[in-house]
């Protein structure tokens, strides 16, 4: 893993940010997440949501059953103060081998991962949303859902009903960008926008920063959050090194195979 980076903003609506990130490097983790819930109960939602499976992670846990504890943890810290009652999150989480590329992506909510892959952007995930049901039974199309006025309400989520966990799983390639972000970004700035973004900028932070200034100056509502991970493939060490050897022996037989013709 060369490259990762991360960027929030407040949006325009909100006194607290209720989104939260969260990343585990050295198990290739990396996490968003969008709490909801009057009181500042959102941004508590969404910070144990985390923390929960960036725990669960190191100590071995796989990412739907991380996503199953935090779901636990927040009805925990719902019931231990008056006034988080109702409150919950969204997440989304990707593991990546630094070896081979092998890729979990598992999510519930609307928050969303993307591929960019030679310059495409194609999304991963798909929304456990209202219109997103009603477009899958042919009442909206894909269009229209940008749109609806109830685009917002959520199926699933962390902290209510026991939340199934979604997943998907791929191999990414060298030069694989994978994009982790809340509804924030994802309702202000479009696919193409974002690809244009991520395909032009200089590193991963520089893609999260830009990624979300585009929200800033579309004053956007909600908070935005970006997770950025550039993939490249990690080679062994001893490779080039092996190799080099191999080339000068072969080297080294030619010449003394000429001296004796």
């Amino acid at each position: 893993m060369s490259d990762y980076g991360a960027q929030t903003c407040t949006g325009v609506r909100h006194q607290n940010n209720e989104d939260a990130f969260g990343m585990l490097p050295a198990r290739g983790l990396w996490v968003v997440a969008d709490g909801m819930g009057g009181h500042a109960a959102g941004e508590v939602a969404s910070q144990v949501a985390r923390d929960k499976i960036v725990a669960e992670v190191k100590h071995g846990s796989g990412l739907a059953e991380a996503i199953r504890a935090a779901h636990d943890a927040i009805m925990v810290a719902a019931g231990e103060v008056q006034g988080r009652q109702g409150m919950g999150s969204t997440v989304v989480a990707a593991q990546i081998d630094a070896r081979s590329g092998a890729t979990t992506i598992a999510w519930v909510g609307d928050s969303r991962a993307y591929l960019l892959r030679g310059g495409e952007l194609r999304r991963l995930t798909r929304d456990h949303s209202l219109v997103q049901t009603m477009v899958a039974q042919g009442e909206i199309s894909p269009a229209e859902a940008e749109n609806h006025r109830d685009r917002n309400v959520l199926v699933r989520c962390l902290g209510f009903d026991t939340p199934a966990v979604d997943q998907v799983k791929l191999r990414l390639e060298s030069g694989d960008q994978v994009l982790l972000c809340t509804d924030g970004l994802s309702t202000e700035v479009s696919d193409f926008r974002m690809a244009d973004i991520l395909s032009g900028a200089a590193s991963a932070q520089a893609g999260a920063n830009a990624l979300v200034d585009a929200v800033i100056s579309r004053q956007g509502v909600d908070d935005a959050t970006a997770v950025v991970v550039r993939y490249a493939q990690k080679t062994r060490a001893w490779v080039p090194v092996v190799a080099g050897i191999a080339a000068g022996l072969v080297a080294f037989l030619i010449w003394m195979w000429m001296r004796t013709q």
